[in-house]
């Protein structure tokens, strides 16, 4: 399931690139912008609310019904929202320096640096959220050895 969000971050980014129009740039700017200033803020799920945000303003400036209907579909089945709080309070900072690269690749109207960019950014997150389950894996299992 990882892999299809990978899939679809990465040619929604694109799309957005080559459809996303002037009110929707300045919208995800001030998203980035708020996300900046929340940053050092130790409420996790108001950043998470912010990375909701920012991902649901490419999407819908991606304009494909279906692609936005299957990433609504993966972020349910991964519980998205307690996923990106474990995460985000982790790599903060690393994944506000990502988003800042896809704005600009966005501004740039280059659907292929904003495809590199969502590729890079979700690379990140995929590999953080898979040594977060692992790492919980193992203590579970440690736990019920001990027992």
């Amino acid at each position: 399931m990882l892999e299809v969000r990978e899939a679809l971050l990465i040619r929604m980014a694109a799309l957005a690139a080559d459809r996303m129009i002037n009110a929707e740039l300045r919208a995800l700017k001030q998203i980035y912008k708020d996300q900046v200033e929340v940053c050092a803020d130790e409420d996790i799920e108001h950043i998470a609310r912010l990375d909701q945000e920012f991902h649901d303003c490419i999407y819908r400036a991606a304009r494909s019904p279906i692609l936005y209907e299957t990433e609504q579909y993966t972020r349910s089945a991964l519980d998205n929202q307690r996923t990106n709080i474990l995460t985000l309070g982790i790599r903060r900072a690393q994944s506000l320096a990502e988003h800042a690269q896809i704005v600009a690749a966005l501004e740039a109207r280059d659907p292929h640096l904003a495809a590199v960019r969502a590729k890079t950014h979700m690379r990140c997150s995929t590999a953080k959220i898979r040594k977060l389950m692992r790492d919980r894996m193992g203590r579970s299992s440690d736990s019920q050895r001990l027992e």
